[in-house]
Formats: C-alpha cells, structure tokens, sequence
C-alpha cells in the first residue's frame, strides 16, 4: 500500500506466529511499532530487530499510540485488556485477526483457509510466487526454515497480498478476499464452534464474499451461494505424500494469478522439504536412528502424518511422542485421537492448554486411560530425563527406528533438547542440560559453576552454588526454567540477600540472581505509578522516589534488600509495609508461566505474602501516595536514616533475625533474657539492637545457625514464647 498515513502500534504478544509476522508487515510498510510478550522467544525477539520492531518488557506509559493489537489469546484475560484500554483510551484496538482483516481488504488478497495446512499451503504460494515473478505482499502465519526468507513482506503496490485466515477466533467473518484456498474442514476449534454445521456456515460465508476464484482441498460442501462468476476448482493431492496437497492447491492458485501478468513461466519445482518450521523437521542423527518433528495436533492431521511415516520408513519401528493440545479439543474429538493413535507406540506428556482452563477430562492421562481401554500401547511420560532414557534404548540397538514427536505447544521445547542430547551423544561422551542451556542463553547473560555465594548475601557467609545463573532478560530466564523443569533440575533464586542464610555445603541445582537488566530498571510512567524490576534495591528505589517528589516510599531506604524479596516477604519499616504500595505484581512458577496480581489479589499480611511464596517476582509496579516536595521527602528519608544509625548495627546482619510476635517485639524478649552480644564462633546478637544477628571475620553458616536456636531456645525458656524466624535458610 502506498501513501498509508504512519500509524504507531502496540502489539502485546508480539512473540506469536501470528503476531510477529503482522508486526514485520506493518514495520516494513513504515510504521512505528512496539512490541511486549510474556513469553518472548529469542528467535523471533532477534527477526523483530532485524525488522525494525522494538520490544520492551511492559506495555505501560507509552506516548503517540494510535493502535493496539492484540493476540487472540488475551480474549480470555478481560481485566488485562480492560487495564490496557485505560492506559490507553484514545488508540484503536484490534485483535490481530480484525486487523488483519482491514489490511486484506485493501489489497486483492489470496487468502489460504481451512482447519489444517494453512501455513504450508501459503508458504508453497509465497515460494511460487516469488518464483515465478509476481511481486506479492505477504504475512505468513509461521517462521520459515532456515531463515530463507521473511514472514511477511510488504510492497508499494496495491497489488496482491498472500495471506493465511484462522477461524479459530471468528475473525475471518471479515475477509473479503480476491481469491480463496480452503485446504480442508474439519471440526477443530470446539471452543468456537458447536458442531461442524457451524463451521461449514462460516466458511459458506467466506465462498461468499469471495471475487474471483476458490480453490477446495477436499469438499464442495461451502459452495452453495458461491457468487456465479467465481472460478471454482477441487485440487488433490497424492495422499502417500504428505504435504502434497497443500503444494498442489498453491500451484493451481498461482496458476491462475499469470494469465493477467507478465511472469516468468518456470519455478514449478517443489521444495524438497517443508519451507516451514515445525513442519515436518527431519533428523538423522546415523544411519539406523532418526528423528521427526510435525505441528501437527489434530486426529486427521495425525492420521496422515503417521500413514506418510510408515510409507517414508517402510523397514523402521516408528514411536510417536505426543502432547495433546487445548483442553477443549481433547476432551471433544477424544474417540478420533483413539482412532489415530491405538496402533502405535505412543508416548503422551502433558497436555498444553494454552489459555484454556484446566479440565482433567482433556489432559494426557485422560487420554492415556481411554487409550489403554482400548489395548493401545501407551505411556505418559513425564520429564525429558524420563523419555531419553526410553529412547536411548532405541539408540544404543542399532535398528531402524524413527522416533516423531508431534503437537502444537511447548512439545518444540522437548524436540530441541532431544535432538540436541542425541547429536552430542553419538560424538562420544553425555550431555548434561546445563550445556544446552548454555549454548542457548544470549551473550549478556552470565552462567557459571560453583560460583561462590558469600559475596552475595549481607551475612558473609554460605558456600558456592552447583550452577549459577544471572539472566540478562525474559526469554533467557523462562528458557532456564523450562530446561530445568523438564529435567528435574532444583531451583532457588537469590535477590539482594539481606534475608538470607546460605549454608557451607554446594547448593545444588541452579541458582538465579536477578541482578542485570530488565530487572534493575526503574521506569516512570505516570504522576503516581513506577514500575521496577524486581533487582532494583529499596534503598533505589526511594531515592527515585524522592528525585521525583512521590510519597509514602520513603521507607524502603531503610530496607535492605531487593522489590522481589520484599514482595514476597512483604517488608516493611516505620510502620509501613511494601506490598500496601504494589498496584501490580508479575511473578513467574518454576515452569516459566507468567502470573499477574492486583493489589487485592496479593494475599499478605506481617512479614509474608503467600501468594507468592512459590513464585519468582520479576517487576512490580508502585503507587506513591501522592506529589510532594523531594526536599521533605529528603528530610524525611534522612530522619529515619539517624535513627537507624542510632538504633541498628553497621556489621554485617540479615536484618531482623525473628518476627516480632503479636503484642510484643522480638528485640525485647531477646534483650530481656540476657542475649545481648551473646556469641556462637564468629556470629553474635548486637549490642546495639538485639534482633540483630551480626558476623564477623571468618564467620561460618553453622555459627549463624547454632546461634540462632540458641537465642530461640533462650526466649523459649526464658519468656515462654516461640519466635518465628524471619531470616530464611537456603
């Protein structure tokens, strides 16, 4: 298109298949655009760059946004959206598939449709189409191999634009194409659809409104109201050739694209393999053991992909590794995943429910129990250590065997690590995950062995960590803890340190710090609301605070420790506490999923908050309670700080060793039964303030620890009282 008026967009899941190749579209016709994800993948972040799409960590105080876009997946998170709207109430908002939609109906678009091979059959057309000579805009739904090529191109013509529809989310009600290809129909989206009358409607609707030509992969039965000038063709394929099909209706549609155009009449020649990624990837890892990956999810889809296998590899055994996707789909198209898969060697894991939620009657054991009623050969398996030690039997037999792994979610996570264990594995020694994740993380991030922790903590003492990890962004951070969950690798995260006790022995497994950027940022986005990553001290905070005149912060100058530690142990001082300031809370679980909390979703009280006891905090964003001036808010800061000073020890400490109990404070129980300066080794109670466990010189964590239940046991004796230890043990 050309003479566009320049728009600057907000896309929030820029990462997507869909999503990323739309934003490279509107990029490269010359708008602004900005993109968040909260699962941003290296791969797609660096095609992005490339692309001139910028990407932040939150989509908060941006000025100039005409747009936002949506990735379907957020039609589920109402109140994200609906916060989205007030940060932004002057944009358009779109879901991808309607803005899509809007940019399709400006060009003469060749839309692919139907349940399965879109993204194929629109590949083989951009190919063809290249080939031989029509210069096409195009916005793929997927990532080409290889980097051959863009996901998406724009060029200044009102010409023609190649583009893939999804029904999923009914979006495609709003497609008025110049010519259609629709591969197939079958019932798949039964979140969005009730029956299949339902989706033959909306694709009858699509015929329709159709100009010029349709191209059918294997029924009639949306033809009825086809407009009479329409050119109608049914396109088959080899059934023994998977993909065949999808390259035979790309053929046809293009065919019909050079009666009107000068092009060059060669370019007929197949690709050799799938153009796209996760379609059909090939391994061949010796001459007797291979590996195949699919997107493939749906029972037809797994029908054909597994009939292609066994007339591929007509002398192997084949074993077919699966992960079930959506809740929905399982539970509904049960009995044809029975039918495609009960004649197989077939190797469940979890299900990936996207954004559905959980239903036991769709997850992988459901499955693997009505599977089994019917003989099949079946097993859930549940980590990645677990399946390559099934498949290393295959390995080490030297027989012809291919092992596919096949479905839509994070199952490509799964095939990576395996592909990658087996190709180290045949040169001669075995692969540990702390290689791979290695090999994956970015250059900025810092990944070591036996990294020392003493220097990490304000108590000075603890030994070294197994694994050390210090992520330099999101993607690396959810990638460490995707590899260390599959492979059952322990994980513990450190903040500042000023609550903690590290013990002398290795601390196994990995253990992350965040202390690089994103997670010491500090960003100001509107009068009274920051948001900050969760590395960012207290004590940096409040001088932000204080440089931009925002009250009621002040306090966490005096608090020394980090925004994650203090969110999930709610800290506080001077009669304040941290979380009463949270508006919004992002936390990750040890799977990598993202989170999100309200303030009144924050389950907190005195000293703990158990919402995220079990979570990783990655940024927060504050409310001050009002604008003042910095210089009362300096004085006051200096304040508390005197009395600190007065009141507190300077030595090495972890704050306060107990909680004070109801009523009363720990201090005094302690003072009160003769504990002051009171020494186990090289770690004693201050003199200065006895809640205050203080190290010395050569100080070791046993000190720390013999110290401290003998304080406990004092009070215990002395008082009758059972303090609750603050400082956590690592």
């Amino acid at each position: 298109m050309s003479g566009v008026e320049e728009r600057r967009y907000l896309m929030l899941g820029v990462c997507g298949m869909g999503m990323a190749p739309l934003s490279v579209f509107l990029a490269g016709r010359g708008d602004q655009v900005i993109g968040v994800d909260d699962y941003p993948v290296k791969e797609v972040l660096d095609l992005l760059e490339k692309s001139a799409v910028q990407t932040r960590e939150h989509p908060l105080g941006l000025e100039k946004i005409t747009d936002v876009v949506l990735s379907s997946a957020l039609r589920r998170d109402v109140e994200r959206v609906e916060q989205i709207k007030k940060e932004y109430p002057d944009a358009n908002f779109w879901y991808r598939g309607e803005l899509l939609a809007q940019i399709s109906n400006q060009y003469k678009s060749i839309v692919v449709a139907g349940s399965h091979g879109k993204t194929s059959t629109a590949a083989n057309l951009i190919y063809l189409a290249e080939n031989v000579g029509l210069n096409c805009s195009y916005i793929l739904g997927g990532l080409f191999k290889e980097d051959l090529r863009p996901p998406a191109k724009f060029v200044a013509t009102d010409g023609y634009l190649i583009l893939e529809v999804d029904e999923s989310d009914r979006t495609i009600d709003g497609f008025s194409p110049y010519q259609t290809i629709i591969t197939n129909l079958d019932l798949d989206h039964v979140d969005s659809y009730q029956n299949e009358n339902e989706l033959l409607e909306t694709f009858a609707s699509l015929v329709k409104r159709t100009e010029k030509s349709l191209f059918l992969g294997e029924s009639n039965d949306v033809l009825e109201g086809a407009g009479e000038n329409i050119d109608v063709q049914l396109v088959e394929g080899d059934g023994l050739v998977f993909d065949e099909q999808n390259w035979q209706l790309a053929k046809s549609a293009v065919h019909s694209l050079i009666v009107d155009n000068e092009v060059r009449s060669g370019g007929w020649v197949p690709p050799k393999e799938s153009l796209v990624k996760r379609r059909q990837d090939f391994w061949a890892i010796n001459d007797d053991f291979q590996i195949l990956a699919d997107y493939a999810h749906h029972p037809t889809e797994l029908s054909a992909l597994i009939k292609h296998t066994r007339n591929r590899f007509k002398e192997a055994e084949i074993r077919l590794v699966f992960q079930p996707h959506r809740y929905s789909r399982t539970k509904a198209l049960k009995d044809d995943f029975v039918k495609a898969l009960k004649d197989e060697k077939v190797f469940l894991i979890k299900e990936y429910g996207a954004f559905e939620k959980e239903d036991a009657e769709g997850s992988s054991e459901s499955l693997r129990k009505t599977l089994q009623e019917q003989k099949a050969d079946v097993e859930l398996v549940g980590s990645v250590s677990q399946l390559i030690r099934l498949i290393e039997k295959d390995f080490l037999a030297g027989e012809p065997v291919v092992w596919q792994f096949v479905g839509a979610g994070d199952i490509q996570f799964w095939t990576d690590y395996i592909v990658s264990h087996f190709q180290q594995r045949k040169e001669g020694f075995e692969p540990h995950w702390y290689q791979y994740l290695e090999a994956r993380i970015g250059a900025k991030s810092f990944f070591s062995k036996e990294e020392p922790l003493k220097k990490k903590v304000t108590l000075n003492v603890g030994g070294s960590a197994e694994y050390y990890f210090e992520p330099a962004n999101l993607a690396d951070l959810q990638l460490a803890l995707k590899t260390a969950d599959l492979c059952g690798v322990n994980v513990r995260v450190i903040g500042k340190g000023s609550n903690l006790l590290i013990e002398e022995d290795t601390v196994e497994g990995l253990t992350i710090h965040l202390g690089k950027n994103p997670w010491n940022k500090i960003e100001q986005f509107s009068d009274l609301h920051t948001h900050v990553g969760a590395g960012v001290s207290l004590k940096a905070l409040a001088r932000h605070a204080t440089k931009h005149g925002l009250s009621g912060l002040e306090f966490g100058d005096g608090i020394p420790g980090s925004v994650g530690g203090a969110a999930r142990m709610n800290a506080g001082a001077m009669g304040q506490e941290f979380c009463d300031r949270i508006v919004e809370l992002v936390a990750l679980d040890l799977t990598g999923k993202v989170h999100r909390f309200s303030n009144e979703e924050l389950n907190y009280s005195y000293r703990n908050c158990s919402s995220v006891e079990d979570l990783i905090v990655i940024s927060v964003v504050v409310e001050a309670t009002g604008k003042t001036d910095p210089n009362l808010i300096a004085q006051a800061i200096e304040a508390n700080r005197s009395k600190r000073l007065a009141s507190q020890p300077a030595e090495p400490s972890a704050g306060c060793m107990f909680k004070n109990p109801d009523g009363d404070y720990a201090g005094r129980l302690i003072e009160t039964a003769g504990l002051k300066g009171v020494r186990v080794g090289n770690a004693r109670v201050s003199e200065k303030h006895a809640n205050f466990l203080v190290t010395e010189k050569h100080a070791k964590a046993e000190d720390v620890v013999s110290l401290l239940q003998h304080v406990k046991d004092r009070v215990k004796s002395v008082h009758g009282v059972t303090l609750e230890q603050e400082i956590k043990r690592f």
